[in-house]
């Protein structure tokens, strides 16, 4: 009993002689270790980014409309000006 107690000192005070240099390889070998792979199906990430994406793809679908339905009114706008307020035909006699 009195080898393994001598020697479990010895290995005491080897690793505290060397204390920085042990603290090096462990957080050298933490860094570089393989982290492990996570697949598509398996994150949460893709679903939350394919809803909100989704959404703003409806939400610009519907400020497309409105912004066609103000261009439609535009045009009429253009045309009543063009035909009733100064037509083409009166400007050109003038």
């Amino acid at each position: 009993m009195t080898s393994v107690s001598v020697v479990l000192e010895r290995s005491k005070s080897w690793v505290w002689s060397r204390g920085l240099r042990i603290l090096v390889l462990v957080i050298v070998l933490a860094l570089t270790a393989p982290w492990p792979a996570t697949g598509q199906a398996l994150s949460p990430c893709c679903v939350i980014l394919a809803a909100g994406l989704s959404s703003i793809a409806n939400s610009l679908q519907t400020i497309a409309r409105s912004l066609s339905a103000i261009l439609g009114v535009d045009k009429g706008m253009l045309q009543f000006e063009q035909t009733v307020v100064w037509p083409t035909s009166a400007i050109t006699q003038a």
